[in-house]
């Protein structure tokens, strides 16, 4: 009859449930990773492109009031005409200033872009990179397979 050596069977147990859930969470990691990155850039991309809508809204609003009021009041027309080109009033001394270009911010480090923030780490680099991507999904199925392949061999010594 043969002795079960119980110390032998919990570190093959262990054993398993280790290699079977670190070749799961490979390849999850490596599935998901850069699905998520994906997805916060175009998240924001999508919020550029909300504040681009409103100031082009706003921006509307405000020609449209400007264009109401044209042929409402003479005063406004002459208002502006003066202001477009630049033609000061008699006795009337004018200073103009040009506006700064409007600067994008790099995105702000968030929760919202975790990935986008921390892809130059070097513990998440091998998930963006292409190229290893066949060989993360190799290694997770080797850590499976040697997972299964260990549990059934101790399985037929019991």
């Amino acid at each position: 009859m043969n002795e079960i050596n119980i110390n032998r069977a919990i570190l093959k147990y262990v054993a398993f449930w280790t290699m079977t859930t670190g070749g799961l969470l490979l390849f999850a990691i490596t599935i998901l990773v850069p699905l998520m990155k994906d997805n916060q850039e175009m998240a924001y991309e999508h919020d550029i492109i909300q504040k681009q809508v409103s100031r082009i809204k706003q921006a509307y609003n405000e020609l449209e009031v400007k264009t109401s009021a044209i042929g409402k009041d003479p005063q406004f027309t002459e208002r502006v005409i003066r202001k477009e080109l630049n033609i000061p009033e008699k006795g009337v001394e004018t200073i103009s200033v040009s506006p700064e270009k409007i600067k994008f911010p790099a995105p702000a480090a968030s929760d919202n872009y975790w990935i986008l923030d921390h892809e130059k780490n070097w513990w998440l680099r091998p998930f963006l990179n292409t190229g290893n991507k066949p060989w993360l999904m190799i290694i997770s199925a080797g850590l499976i397979l040697g997972a299964i392949i260990s549990s059934a061999r101790s399985a037929s010594e019991f």
